[in-house]
Parts: structure tokens; C-alpha cells; sequence
């Protein structure tokens, strides 16, 4: 019976969703599976990615694993990064992990590790190396390169005959008939001898194309530089990784050691990819030798070539899962441990162009894994093939989840919670976090998760995962239909892989393959997609899992799944055997639908293969019939009509019956210790109320993953399964659990309401009971249930409380006693000038001063003679000597990159450059003394070096030092650099990395020797594949031993005195500080001269070093601090205020002098409880927030609120009269990660702090009778 609901609530946010975590369900009742959610074992807790990225000490190990522990994180993958001070592998790098493994044992913590350093995994790298490409495999075994068979062709004309050379790489000569445009006649395909470096061929007559194959080293997409198929190097690199794990620390494998971790956007190798045993396993496999139709992988020849690419590429991902995923999972496995991981899951072409299957790299794991960037988990397209490998073979499924998100903006607790809810409806149940880093100055990829100041309360998000893991996790996963995976139809046009026609970079994007795989990638991701969507869930099977099922019934088992409807992508090709089983599977009554392009080639037998063509007439009667079998059906174009044909011939597991869009509305059916469950996920920022029917019977109880918690619902049993009524807040998610229905069911029918929730109804004769609550802001609440034959009415009186909004300023401090503001805005002029036009007065105008990070970073050497760019092919300029390493000579010039003439050009970082980059009518500038990025050298500007990869740079400067002293360089580059000082070198590094900040933090610190007067310095700065800081160029500062910046050392283009020496000046610098509200002094900043501070135009002198009391100068919550100091007596530090109660409004953090401020705040209120609230529930409402509040009302906790709704059940704490209301909220690191480069991340955060409004709710709650009335 269709539902019929009126809905006259104004608002949907039960308090049953409420975020309050404070207090945890207990299951007493004997119930296994909730016993089991409400404390989950250990090893379901999320294991994140624990950046390895600084000086590792022992100590510091154990306590970050004491950290993690406490916040219920009971395991973590270490994973060697960018920033690791200690070298990889080395003795102290062994050392660190017996420090980490002892302490793990004591407290029961999965000490597991990524199997190699950064990413691509198979290399041993060694980034203290400077050859070898900095793999220690490579080091040992330099043919073990990955190599590419390259090509160069050449088209002649017969008769001739014809002498060509070839060189020793050569592994094979083909000559074809050439037809032009592509296409060569594969009947006339010969393989030519090569003797004695030479080919010799008569030419017969016509156009004829010959095509020279020869070994070329290759490089990765991602950087990898082993070859990946060669068994022998797979064995040598996991003889020194997993076996000198194994050496050196045996008894922990198997115990403490549980998994490691391949983080691998690697590949098989470099287009047509080589490896020894190529051509012997493509004949062994085959049956015909792969060098004489290697033209074919190019070009086409018409119906063998998609039969000779299917066979290369089949057989290139054997050979690279025997070798890498298969063969070091199995190794392992021998070890006592097993092994996740993940490769490329974004796209059909990146599948074939980089691993051959994903299905193949997935079954070659377990856990099964998928990486998951940012939010991008809030869709299934990179999860359904993983999950349906987990589901077919019954393994654990891992998700690198979330990584980068918020490194553009920030990550709150709600940020985290969106993308993980997603991710839980795909099956996941194993959460990698990422990531964690042990040292936080150096984070990999920002936010860092366990530097976050919300970090105390993170066990509220590990014990959200860990349920989600535990109900995912050994249990069988309800779904009935099958996708194909196109994969062989992928394969049949990878020309623009093979050929170099299409760029290797955007190899994985669809659209630049420019062929019929666009067509087919798109129409598999969007029936990924809209199949969720539609509430349709679903597995991905291959060939090889085709070839493995078995048909029951009219139904498909593949494993433990079975399925009732198969659907079909667009496809060009289809193996035979795949097309007997589909053929024996509709025979047998089950669903089979295609739709767009029904393939008519195979990989037995190449193009136009007459048994798949017949196979496809036979079963849908062809593409332009109406014809074919009982349930065979072939859609023209739409997926709408597919899922719509699917609606009406497939038994569905869930249906909306009323409520809101259908879209970003998603289930997961799982069953598990004889109950059936439902992972229900709201992806939207909207409440909604949806009556949904569910195919599983029983009585629905909501289980919520944050608390342990279950409620009743309201529910209808039918004879085909159970409607429920949901009532979900923005970004809500939670479990339907049916327990077995005893006796009748509940067949009551909600007619109308305009309560919040109804729940929990009983049957007493003529009379039902039920329960109801919502806001008591209207006179009356009712509702109308049908049952049977009878409508059955209630309601009760409800006041029109309206809510009490608490309106006004708060009192308000910063947590820490004291917080610093590394912001300043600057001016430069005379003090007379200054107090002329008012800039010390309270609200002047600085809306057009610059603003000035306050660090020493102000002190970088900014004057420096630039040359380049130069070659750096596969970064050996790192060692090669190019003319400036010889001699500086500003008018000498040189040939450069691609023999162009380059010479030396005077780059100051003080001044802006005009913008090179952009195309606009009007030219713009960028960069100068007042940007963010000031304290950077950057190339570019001088040498337009940002179009270039693989290039070497030089800059030269002369640095002036006032006598002999000792000194150390604070060097960052981006990527590699190396120098000398008055013309010996006293640095070198040689590095790629993946992330990099041009900070001091990331800096290398280099002791010199600084003579007095003038010393020569040369700096040499390398790029790879491209930046990671997002600047070709580096940071460079002189300092002390503390990393103070001297100031008696200046940098000039010439051995000539100017206006750099440091001469005294009459200018002073104008700082306009804002105050951050919650401070009540300020300290005394660190300036070596004279200077005054102001508030609000008020002297604030201090004395000595102590803090200034600023509170009677204090006016409302915009106050600003005005130092006046000489231009030459630089302010490189923050400056620190002392926390204070002051009075402050509801608004965001960045609004104010809070803006680069992470960390806590208490705000305080007192407010009186309307006698009208008496005997009312009471919800306290916050309204907007970043990122956590704790609660307290009258001195007592009322609980934490992580995230939205935040909304908590404050009624028992209330008392008559006047109460008082303490909100402590945490904010995210992003704020204080906002300086230097980052400084433009302020812009994103769109929320931080309590910015309300704050309310408090009478929310009626009651059981009310309901009498039976006539039906209408």
C-alpha cells in the first residue's frame, strides 16, 4: 500500500541523530552481533599511514604509539617519506623499528609497514644515493632496468633493396605493406634478419613500412625505475626489504607484524613494455612469435590486431602479477604475514596502459586495497572492483582513505566523516587514514591527522571506523546483479598507448585516447555510478571470474555471490568463453542486459569473429532489432532506461517509496551471524525523511556507529519485506539491523504527522500507542496511522515553545595562556609621516598595506645571477659539470637545453616580475618583497623554466660578511641542489621528492666557514618530472647555530658595497597587528632597537620583558597593536599576547586576530531558563562549528559534540532561573598551516570556531494513545 505522508515539521533534525558521544551504548542482552559492535576486536581499528619523516628516535616512537593507542588506534602502516632524516634501512633506521616493535607487543598495537620508501614500491630506495636512479636493486643489478621497445619507422617504396643499420639493442625488424593512414596489411607482415649490424632487404613493389624495435630504458608513470616483471629483480627487492625485516626481527611476524603495505601507482613498465622473458612467454602462451606482429600494437591490421593485442597484453599482466603482486604477496605470506596495497583504479585506459587487469592486481593482494583521494570515496567508481575481488574470494578489503583531503583547505571531524560513510557502503573494513606523521613541521601531504588539535578526540572517529570495519568484515555482502568488466575491449584499442600518439602523461585521462575506448570507459563509470544512485548494488566480474562460474537455477554464482542479472557495457570484443557462459546463464531464465555496442570481435579469434557475432544475434536479435531471447535485452543508448529495465525485471533489495531525491542516498545489504543489516549513508548536506522498503523481513533497529547506541524505528512488515521510515540529519549515516520477527508483524501505516520521529508502536485492542517527539514549538503535534481497516488519531498539546536563542557577546578566551598572531601589516615610512596621517589610530585604514609573515624566512638571500636551463636526462646533470661550475663570468654565454644559447640574467626577489603565465590582455605582476612566496628563489621569472622537465639551473651570489666567522646555510630546493662556497663544495643532495616545502622546516642546515669581505656562492638546482612545492627554485638563508639570521651578512650581484650594506636609515616600519579577541596583554616583541607599541592609539610601553596589560585600551572585539620600529631592526618572530577573558560575538576565527590560531577556545555565557521550558526536554542546538565542542552546563559535562548535528540533550543539567553554559571548540591545524605559501588557505576555511546561533530546543517526547476513527 503506497504511503501517504504530510510532513508539516519545519525541521527534520531528530535528536535522535544527536552527535553527543559522551556516553556509549552497553549490550547486555545476549545479542552477539551488537555485542560485537559495540567493543569491536582490535584488529578492525583503522591503521593509518604513519609518515616516517624526520630524525626517528626510539623515544619518540614509543609515544606516539602510546598516543594512537589511547585514541583507540590499534595499528598503523610505517611508511618511509619525504623529510626521513634517518636513513632507509640503514642501522638507525633498524634500530628505530626495534624501538617501535618492542613497545607494540606491550600494548597489543599491529606494527605493520609500507615495502618501500615513498612510492613506487620494487625499487629499495636509497635517497642518500646520487646514481643508480637510487634504487639499491638497480645498484646491484643494472639490468634489471626497466626497459621499453621502442621504435622507429620508416616508410619505403619497392622494388629497391634497401641496407639499414641496427644497432646491438635491436630485438626486431618488421616490414609490412603500408596503406597509409595507419593501416598495414597483416597478411604481408615478415620479420627481417639482422647481420652483422645490418638489415638487408629487397623492397618488393608498393609502399612498404619498416619498423626497427629496440631496447630503450624506461621510466614509470609514477617514477619507477626496476623492472616490475622480471622475477629475478622482484626477488632480489624483496630479499633486501621483506627480508631484512625478517631478519632482523622474526618473532614479531605473524604476531605484531600483521600486513605490509604495497603503495604502488607503479606499472608493468613503459608503453610497449620488455622485459627478458617476454617473447618466450608470449609463444608459450600463444603460439606464434610476438616479434613479428609487433607493428600491429601500432598500427592497424585490421582482424589479427585485436587478437595480437589482447594476447601481448594478456600476457604482459601475467607475467607483471607473477612477478610483483602474486609473487611478493605469496613471499610474504611465507613470512607469516600478509600484504594490501593499491595501484591505478581511476580509468579503464589507465588499467591497460599501466597494470593490463585491476582485477588482476587486486587478486594479487590480500587485503584487496584501493586508494582514495580526498573525498573521492563518496562515489563507487574506484571501490567495485576491489570489493567484488573481496566478496568472490572472501578476503578483507582496505581503502587508503581520504588522503590530501583538506590539504587545500582543511579537515575537520565532519570533513572525515563524509568521505569515510561513502566509503563504508563499498565494503571497506580496513581503514588506512592518511595520514599520520611523526614529525609534524615536515607533513607529507597536509593535514597531518595526528598533530590535529582536535586529536584528543579522535577515538570518537577510530571507534566509528571500527564498527563500520567490524559490520563489513566476515560477512557476506547481498547483491544480485553483475557488471561486466570491459577490459578486452580496452585492450583491443590501445594504439594510442603503444604508439606514442597519445601523451604519456595523459595516458589514464579518456579523452586522449581519441578512440572507441572513450566511449566505453564512460558508460562504465557512469553505470557505476548511477546504479548506486539508484539504489542498485552490484559486483564487477572478468573473464577469469566468468570462466569460474557456475549457473543454479536462474541464478549466477560466482564464490559465495549469486547473482540474477549480468549487464553488459558498450564492448567490441568478448571472449568465447565468456559468451557461453552469458548464453547458458539466459538460458536458464537469468537477466541479460546490454546496451550502446554489442562486440562482435573476441581475443580467440580477432576482429569479426562469426561465433560472437551469431552469439549476440541469438541472444538480443542484434542492435537494430527488437528481437533475441525471453530475457535477453539490448538498450540503444540511455542507462536511465537500462537501470529502468533492470527495476522491472530483477527483484530489488531496496526502493524508495517516498521522500527526497533518490541521489546521494546509498545502502550496502550485508548478513552476518543470521541477521540481515543495511549501512544507510545521507551524502548530502540536507536533511531528509524517506520511507524506503526493504527486501529483508524482521523489526528494523537503528544501530549508530558512533555510540554503540540502538533505537527503535517506525516500520510496516509486508509480505515481500519491511518499510522503514528514516529520518536522516546532513551526513548521516547509520545501520538498519532486522531482528526476527516473532508472531505478527507490524502492518500499522503512517498517514500523516508532523512530529520529528515516530517510533515503537503497540496495539492494545481499538487503541494503538505510540511514540513521538519533535520541537514543542506548535500547538499541537499529531499523527494519523492506518491500520487494517481503520485509521487510528492522536495528538497532544505542545505549548508553541518557541526556542531561546542566545543572543549577544560571549566571554571568550583562548585555551593556552598565551597564542601568537604571525601576521602583520606593514608600511614603510617615516614616523612623523605615519602619525600625520593616523596610522596609529584605532580603525585606520591598512586595507592596501602588504601583509608580512613575521619569521626568519624575511631573511632569505634574495640577489642572485641566474643561467639556464641545461639537460638533466634521467637527473644525471646531478654529477654532470656544466660551464658555470667552471667559471662566473656575467657576459659569458652558453648552449643550454635543446642547444639554445643562454647566458646569465640578475634576478631580486625583492622586486615583482610580470606574470609570464597568463594570457591576458591586461599584463599583470606577481611576486616582490610583499608576497607570500617573497622569501623563495624562483627560476622561472628569469629563465621560464615552468614548461620544462628534466632541467638544471644555476644561481650566484656574493655574499658580504663583516669578518671571519662560522655560519650555516639554511638551503631548500626543490628538487635536488648542490653548492659552493668560494668555490669548493660544502653541499650536495640529490632528491625527487613526492612533497616538499620551501621552509625552514624542510631546509638542510649546512655548516660553512665565512671569510671575512666577499665569498663567492654558487648554487645548482635540478628538476626531475616536476615540483612537488609547486617553485623550481629554493630558499636560501645565512644564520647562526640557533637559525637566527645574520644580519652582518649581505648578498649582493657585485663585489661592490650599494645600497645593500646595512646602513642606518631615518625610515621605520608600521606593523598593525590585529588583537585576537581572548587576549589581555601583550608580550614585548624581539627587537634589538629602540620602538613603541599601541593600542587602539593608546601607548602601551612595556617594561623590561614582561607582558603589557592592554585591557583598558580593549574596545569590543576588533582591537589592533601598532609597532613603530626602524625599518632596519627587522620583526622576524610572531608576536605572543596573553590569554584573557574578553567579550567576543559569535563569528568565525579567520574574521579576526584568531586567523592563524589552531588549538581551543572556551566560551562562556549565563543565561536564564524560560518558565515555560519547565517539563520540557531541552536540546541544545549550536548551530555552525569547526570542528569539536565539548559542553558543559552548570560545571557539568553534557557531552562532545565531533560533528553535525551539534546538537545535544541538556534537560537534566538544567535547573530553574539562571544557568551558566561553557562551550570548549577546537578548530582544525589548518589556521596555523596558513603562512608563507600556504597563506591563501585562510580563503577556504569556511568555518572555524562556534559561530552559531546557539539555541535551546523544548522538544516534547511522549507516548500518546491513538483512537480508532473511521477511514477517509
Amino acid at each position: 500500500m503506497k504511503l501517504l505522508v504530510r510532513l508539516f515539521a519545519v525541521t527534520i533534525l531528530a535528536v535522535s541523530f544527536l552527535s553527543v558521544v559522551h556516553a556509549q551504548a552497553s549490550s547486555g542482552s545476549g545479542d552477539q552481533l551488537h555485542e560485537g559492535f559495540v567493543d569491536p576486536p582490535r584488529d578492525f581499528s583503522p591503521m593509518p599511514f604513519w609518515f616516517w619523516n624526520g630524525r626517528m628516535e626510539g623515544p619518540e616512537i614509543q609515544k606516539e604509539i602510546h598516543a594512537m593507542v589511547d585514541q583507540h588506534v590499534y595499528g598503523a602502516f610505517l611508511h618511509a617519506r619525504d623529510g626521513l632524516e634517518t636513513p632507509y634501512l640503514s642501522d638507525g633506521w633498524w634500530k628505530a623499528i626495534g624501538s617501535g616493535l618492542e613497545e607494540s607487543k606491550k600494548d597489543g598495537f599491529e606494527f605493520n609497514f609500507v615495502d618501500e620508501y615513498d612510492w613506487p614500491s620494487g625499487e629499495v630506495r636509497n635517497v642518500q644515493m646520487s646514481g643508480n636512479h637510487q634504487s639499491e636493486v638497480l645498484a646491484r643489478h643494472p639490468e634489471y632496468r626497466m626497459q621499453t621497445l621502442a621504435y622507429d619507422s620508416k616508410v619505403v617504396h619497392g622494388p629497391q633493396a634497401i641496407n639499414l643499420p641496427a644497432d646491438r639493442d635491436t630485438e626486431a625488424v618488421v616490414a609490412a605493406r603500408w596503406l597509409g593512414r595507419d593501416r598495414i596489411d597483416s597478411e604481408s607482415l615478415r620479420l627481417l634478419n639482422v647481420e652483422n649490424g645490418h638489415v638487408q632487404w629487397s623492397v618488393p613493389d608498393g609502399d612498404w613500412v619498416v619498423l626497427q624495435f629496440h631496447l630503450q630504458p624506461a621510466m614509470g608513470f609514477d617514477g619507477g625505475f626496476v623492472d616490475l616483471m622480471n622475477p629475478d629483480a622482484m626477488k632480489l627487492y624483496f630479499k633486501l626489504s621483506y627480508g631484512e625485516y625478517y631478519r632482523r626481527f622474526a618473532s614479531y611476524f605473524g604476531n605484531t607484524i600483521h600486513y605490509s603495505f604495497a603503495d604502488h601507482e607503479g606499472d608493468y613498465g613503459y608503453r610497449i613494455a620488455w622485459t627478458p622473458e617476454l617473447f618466450q612467454a608470449f609463444q608459450k602462451r600463444t603460439g606464434y612469435d610476438l616479434r613479428k606482429v609487433l607493428p600491429l600494437l601500432i598500427y592497424d591490421g585490421g582482424d589479427t590486431t585485436t587478437k595480437v593485442r589482447t594476447d601481448y597484453l594478456s600476457t604482459v599482466t601475467q607475467l607483471y602479477a607473477a612477478s610483483f603482486w602474486d609473487g611478493i604477496t605469496t613471499s610474504a605470506r611465507k613470512l607469516g604475514i600478509e600484504r594490501t596495497g593499491h595501484a591505478w583504479e581511476e580509468s579503464l585506459q589507465w588499467s591497460a596502459a599501466l597494470q593490463g587487469s585491476l582485477f588482476s592486481v587486486e587478486r594479487g593482494l590480500n587485503p584487496v586495497g584501493v586508494d582514495s583521494l580526498e573525498d573521492f570515496g563518496r562515489q563507487p567508481l574506484n571501490f567495485k572492483v576491489a570489493q567484488s575481488v573481496a566478496d568472490f574470494e572472501g578476503r578483507r578489503f582496505m581503502c587508503e582513505n581520504q588522503g590530501v583531503q583538506g590539504t587545500n583547505s582543511y579537515l575537520d571531524m565532519e570533513g572525515m566523516r563524509k568521505g569515510t560513510n561513502a566509503i563504508g557502503a563499498w565494503g571497506v573494513n580496513l581503514f588506512v587514514p592518511h595520514a599520520f606523521d611523526y614529525d609534524a613541521s615536515r607533513a607529507n601531504y597536509p593535514p597531518d591527522w595526528l598533530h590535529q588539535p582536535f586529536w584528543p578526540y579522535f577515538h570518537y572517529y577510530a571507534d566509528y571506523t571500527r564498527r563500520i570495519s567490524y559490520m563489513n568484515a566476515d560477512s557476506s555482502h547481498v547483491t544480485n546483479v553483475l557488471l561486466y568488466y570491459p577490459i578486452t575491449s580496452i585492450w583491443a584499442h590501445t594504439a594510442p598507448l603503444f604508439s606514442g600518439s597519445t601523451s604519456y602523461q595523459e595516458i589514464g585521462r579518456p579523452a586522449a585516447w581519441k578512440n572507441e575506448t572513450i566511449l566505453i570507459n564512460d558508460y562504465y563509470t557512469r553505470m557505476i555510478l548511477q546504479l548506486a544512485d539508484h539504489h542498485w548494488d552490484y559486483n564487477i566480474a572478468d573473464d577469469q571470474y566468468l570462466d569460474s562460474a557456475r549457473v543454479e537455477g536462474n541464478e549466477l554464482v560466482i564464490g559465495p555471490q549469486r547473482f540474477r542479472a549480468i549487464i553488459l557495457p558498450p564492448l567490441t570484443t568478448l571472449s568465447r568463453n565468456t559468451l557461453r557462459k552469458i548464453e547458458e546463464f539466459d538460458k536458464a531464465g537469468g537477466v541479460v542486459l546490454a546496451i550502446r555496442m554489442l562486440p562482435s570481435s573476441s581475443p580467440e579469434a580477432g576482429g569479426n569473429d562469426a561465433v560472437i557475432k551469431t552469439g549476440m544475434d541469438s541472444l538480443f536479435g542484434g542492435e537494430d532489432s527488437s528481437s533475441g531471447n525471453a530475457g535477453a535485452y539490448y538498450i540503444a543508448d540511455s542507462v536511465n532506461s537500462l537501470i529502468a529495465t533492470l527495476d522491472a525485471k530483477v527483484p530489488k533489495d531496496v526502493r524508495i517509496i517516498e521522500g527526497p531525491s533518490q541521489q546521494h542516498l546509498y545502502f550496502e545489504h550485508r548478513r552476518k551471524l543470521q541477521k540481515d543489516y543495511y549501512w544507510v549513508v545521507n551524502d548530502t548536506d540536507r536533511a531528509r525523511i524517506n520511507q524506503v522498503h526493504f527486501a529483508a523481513k524482521g523489526i528494523p533497529e537503528k544501530w549508530n556507529a558512533l555510540t554503540g547506541a540502538r533505537e527503535p524505528l517506525f516500520y510496516r512488515n509486508g509480505p515481500d519485506g519491511t518499510e522503514v521510515r528514516l529520518n536522516l540529519a546532513p551526513w548521516d549515516a547509520f545501520y538498519i539491523v532486522f531482528k526476527p520477527l516473532t508472531g505478527s508483524g507490524q502492518d500499522a501505516e503512517l498517514v500523516s504527522t508532523n512530529a520529528e520521529t515516530v517510533d515503537s508502536v503497540s496495539r492494545q485492542g481499538s487503541l494503538m500507542r505510540v511514540h513521538l517527539s519533535g520541537p514543542a514549538d506548535q500547538a499541537t503535534t499529531f499523527v494519523t496511522l492506518h491500520g487494517e481497516t481503520h485509521n487510528y488519531e492522536g495528538e497532544v498539546s505542545t505549548g508553541s515553545i518557541k526556542p531561546l536563542v542566545l543572543v549577544g557577546d560571549w566571554q571568550f578566551r583562548p585555551q593556552p595562556e598565551r597564542i601568537s598572531v604571525p601576521y602583520a601589516k606593514v608600511k614603510d615610512a617615516p614616523e612623523a609621516e605615519g602619525e600625520r596621517r593616523g596610522w596609529e589610530r584605532e580603525g585606520a585604514d591598512d586595507t592596501d598595506w602588504p601583509s608580512l609573515w613575521l619569521s626568519e624566512e624575511q631573511g632569505t638571500v634574495r640577489k642572485w645571477e641566474m643561467i639556464g636551463p641545461f639537460p638533466n636526462t634521467d637527473n644525471n646533470g646531478f654529477n654532470q659539470v656544466f660551464p658555470p661550475e667552471k667559471e662566473f663570468d656575467p657576459h659569458k654565454k652558453y648552449e643550454g637545453l635543446n642547444a639554445q644559447i643562454v647566458g646569465w640574467k640578475q634576478y631580486d626577489g625583492n622586486e615583482p616580475h610580470l606574470a609570464l603565465e597568463n594570457w591576458d590582455i591586461w599584463m599583470s605582476t606577481s611576486g616582490g618583497r610583499d608576497s607570500d612566496a617573497a622569501y623563495v628563489t624562483q627560476f622561472n621569472p628569469e629563465l621560464l623554466t615552468n614548461g620544462d622537465k628534466w632541467v638544471v639551473s644555476y644561481a650566484h651570489t656574493y655574499l658580504y660578511s663583516s669578518k671571519e666567522q662560522h655560519a650555516q646555510f639554511i638551503v631548500a630546493a626543490d628538487n635536488w641542489a648542490r653548492i659552493w662556497l668560494n668555490n669548493k663544495p660544502v653541499y650536495g643532495q640529490l632528491r625527487t621528492p613526492f612533497w616538499y616545502e620551501l621552509n625552514d622546516h624542510w631546509a638542510d642546515k649546512v655548516p660553512v666557514e665565512l671569510k671575512a669581505g666577499w665569498n663567492d656562492v654558487l648554487v645548482k638546482v635540478g628538476k626531475g618530472r616536476g615540483v612537488s612545492s609547486g617553485f623550481y627554485g629554493f630558499s636560501f638563508r645565512v644564520a647562526d647555530d640557533n637559525g637566527n639570521t645574520l644580519r652582518d651578512v649581505t648578498a649582493s650581484f657585485q663585489q661592490k658595497l650599494g645600497n645593500e650594506s646595512p646602513v642606518e636609515s631615518s625610515s621605520m616600519r608600521w606593523y598593525r597587528i590585529a588583537i585576537p579577541p581572548g587576549c589581555v596583554a601583550v608580550v614585548p616583541p624581539a627587537l634589538q632597537g629602540h620602538y613603541r607599541m599601541l593600542v587602539n592609539g593608546h601607548p602601551a610601553t612595556p617594561s623590561g620583558n614582561e607582558p603589557v596589560d592592554i585591557r583598558k585600551f580593549l574596545n569590543g572585539d576588533r582591537n589592533s597593536l601598532v609597532i613603530i620600529a626602524s625599518q632596519k631592526d627587522r620583526l622576524d618572530s610572531p608576536v605572543q599576547f596573553v590569554t584573557g577573558d574578553t567579550p567576543f560575538p559569535l563569528t568565525s576565527w579567520t574574521k579576526t586576530g584568531l586567523a592563524n590560531y589552531s588549538g581551543s577556545a572556551i566560551y562562556s555565557k549565563s543565561f536564564t531558563l524560560p518558565a515555560s521550558f519547565h517539563g520540557q526536554r531541552v536540546v541544545l542546538d549550536l548551530g555552525q562549528i569547526s570542528s569539536v565542542a565539548d559542553v558543559y552546563v552548570n560545571g557539568k559535562s553534557a557531552g562532545t559534540l565531533v560533528w553535525s548535528p551539534y546538537r545535544l540533550d541538556i534537560t537534566n543539567l538544567l535547573r530553574q532561573g539562571q544557568n551558566q553554559l561553557k562551550i570548549v571548540v577546537t578548530n582544525t591545524e589548518a589556521n596555523q598551516r596558513a603562512v608563507g605559501t600556504s597563506h591563501h588557505l585562510l580563503q577556504a576555511i569556511d568555518k572555524c570556531g562556534l559561530e552559531g546561533p546557539v539555541r535551546l530546543i523544548p522538544y516534547m517526547d511522549k507516548v500518546i494513545t491513538l483512537h480508532e476513527v473511521a477511514s477517509k
